[in-house]
């Protein structure tokens, strides 16, 4: 197997380490080895192997042979979400009894009965959106990132926690206290944390007090000490984006006990009760909030603003979406400059543009680093030995762009997935020799429909992303009408579709470090 050695996080602390990864993947094969910091990790994008990690059937949690890599990485989530940094639905692991509870609690928040009944909130954030942009004008850039991202905040408030920030009145006001540019550096922080498990303590750098014209004080020199500038602001940072949550819960709190029919997230979080009948601890609470808050607005701002880019760059896309968006009543012009309703069943009719949206996320990953877990005991994956404590990371970014598993992987191409299990790959018996390879094509002789995810934006397995109905609502509605109103044009400061590449900036989650800005030019509506 091919090998890498990186030390002490090595190239993982650069800004757009996905991509990295992806360029690694192709240099040295699907499967290759690396160290992060003090830890032994195993990159796998080889879809003979990346099914076995997820395969709970293989190594069930009771039997505690893979979990989440909590104590090496997922502990510095911790705290992003909690001032006393208790673990959440994403950090704990998966024998964590509070972790069943939570996952299993809030599951019902997701159904599509209250799914449908989110809708409205979807539209109506996105009507908002689009009165702003129509009064900005089209002169005027606007980073549509955190356009969309208010867009999401508006629907998980209200869907999550059955509260407007009313973050779209203005887009030059800063939102719930620029809690967006909070929540950014709070996660930048935590990458390079995860990184560096060092960096938490670099509060004082030496050279940098020597710089400070040190002094003899008798014969010893005394050196100011210096706190990390850089450290110090990501710590305000934190605490900015932790007061926001933690007002939030206070606030739901005060209303009192959630109604045994409140369909929101905070209700059903409210409302859990462990095996002895005690309700979540406040910090819990906050933790969960938190990241409840996180998942709602990063990742869906990120795929809308990703998407509207990609559309941007390829006219021809733009065209079908347009086409489709005209046969179903939605596109503004001179024969209708008033769209019809969009309607909740409308969405299953948007077929290209759910495509165009998928191959945004196939290829701007918004989590594009991956997910990990970590080998507790030594153990068998298909040919190889896995030793004890080696981390096992499936870097999304690399298995979605991976020319093994797709037909020009680096071309925007919607109608990719407008084939039958496009995010499927089929083990060939031809070419695979591997046990595990040869065992999947074995099970697929019979025309079963194949299994082996090579697309998983949001995870796979018992620990994928339980918001993900709300999230594919809420971009898909809002892409749909935005797009309806405007064409949008990528801004020269933003240096061409190279520049937005370059200005990536990976914090856990991956989006512009200074924004995507756009020009939202409206439809027009006259002959």
């Amino acid at each position: 197997m091919d090998s890498l050695l990186l030390g002490h996080g090595g190239q993982l602390q650069k800004p757009h380490h996905h991509r990295w990864l992806s360029e690694m993947t192709k240099k040295l094969g699907n499967k290759f080895y690396m160290r992060l910091a003090h830890n032994h990790v195993l990159m796998i994008s080889d879809p003979e192997l990346v099914p076995i990690v997820f395969d709970r059937a293989l190594y069930p949690p009771n039997a505690n042979v893979l979990d989440r890599p909590v104590d090496q990485i997922l502990h510095d989530i911790d705290v992003v979400t909690s001032n006393a940094g208790e673990p959440n639905m994403l950090s704990a692991k998966t024998g964590d009894p509070y972790w069943r509870l939570v996952r299993k609690g809030v599951a019902p928040a997701f159904n599509p009965q209250n799914i449908r009944q989110g809708f409205g909130h979807v539209v109506e954030a996105a009507n908002q959106l689009i009165q702003v942009l129509k009064e900005r004008g089209a002169d005027k850039a606007v980073d549509i990132d955190d356009a969309a991202q208010r867009v999401a905040l508006e629907v998980i408030g209200k869907v999550g926690f059955g509260k407007s920030f009313n973050s779209l009145a203005s887009l030059d006001a800063p939102a719930e206290q620029d809690v967006f540019k909070a929540l950014a550096a709070s996660l930048e922080e935590v990458s390079k944390r995860m990184a560096n498990p060092l960096r938490v303590y670099r509060f004082f750098d030496p050279i940098a007090g020597l710089s400070k014209q040190p002094f003899l004080h008798g014969c010893v020199l005394i050196v100011e000490p210096f706190m990390l500038q850089e450290v110090k602001k990501s710590n305000v940072a934190l605490k900015k984006f932790k007061r926001v949550t933690k007002d939030l819960l206070e606030e739901v709190q005060a209303r009192g006990t959630p109604d045994k029919d409140d369909p929101t997230i905070a209700g059903h979080l409210l409302r859990l009760r462990d095996s002895e009948g005690r309700p979540l601890s406040q910090d819990r609470l906050h933790a969960e909030f938190s990241v409840m808050f996180i998942g709602g607005t990063d990742t869906t701002g990120h795929t809308i603003a990703n998407t509207l880019f990609l559309i941007s760059q390829h006219p021809e896309v733009e065209a079908k979406i347009t086409t489709e968006l005209e046969d179903l009543g939605f596109l503004v012009g001179p024969s209708r400059p008033v769209p019809r309703q969009m309607e909740y069943s409308d969405l299953s009719k948007l077929t290209y543009l759910s495509a165009a949206i998928k191959e945004s996320m196939r290829l701007m990953a918004v989590v594009g680093a991956g997910v990990a877990r970590v080998a507790n005991e030594q153990m068998q994956m298909g040919p190889y030995t896995i030793p004890k404590n080696t981390l096992l990371w499936v870097p999304l970014q690399a298995l979605q762009t991976s020319p093994a598993l797709w037909t020009q992987p680096d071309t925007y191409m919607p109608e990719r997935w407008l084939e039958e299990s496009a995010e499927y790959w089929s083990p060939q018996p031809s070419t695979t020799d591997s046990e595990a390879g040869s065992a999947a094509a074995r099970k697929f002789e019979d025309g079963a429909p194949p299994r082996f995810k090579k697309y998983m934006p949001f995870g796979e397995g018992m620990r994928a992303c339980v918001g993900q109905s709300l999230a594919k609502m809420n971009y898909t509605a809002a892409t749909a009408l935005l797009l309806s109103h405007f064409s949008f044009r990528l801004a020269d400061r933003m240096g061409g579709p190279e520049g937005v590449i370059a200005s990536e900036m990976a914090r856990i989650t991956v989006a512009q470090r200074d924004g995507m800005w756009m020009h939202a030019l409206p439809r027009s509506v006259t002959a």
